[in-house]
């Protein structure tokens, strides 16, 4: 598959990542990456004043990832 409209994004490990989906939960946004010449290399990032920030706990990955999964 090649995607020709997507959003891609430099994060701080110097790599591309491609915007592979999008949700809102409790007014903050979150965004599942993948990064652009890895597809197995994923991350998520929660996005506060154009700032593409890390998750801070172990637990608001785990509920970040149950959200994307059941939005599948």
């Amino acid at each position: 598959m090649i995607l020709q409209n997507y959003e891609m994004f430099k994060l701080e490990d110097g790599q591309n990542y491609i915007v592979v989906n999008k949700i809102n939960h409790n007014g903050v946004e979150y965004l599942l990456l993948s990064e652009e010449n890895n597809s197995r290399n994923i991350c998520i990032r929660k996005v506060e004043k154009e700032n593409y920030l890390s998750l801070l706990s172990e637990e608001e990955f785990d509920q970040v990832i149950n959200l994307f999964n059941k939005s599948e």
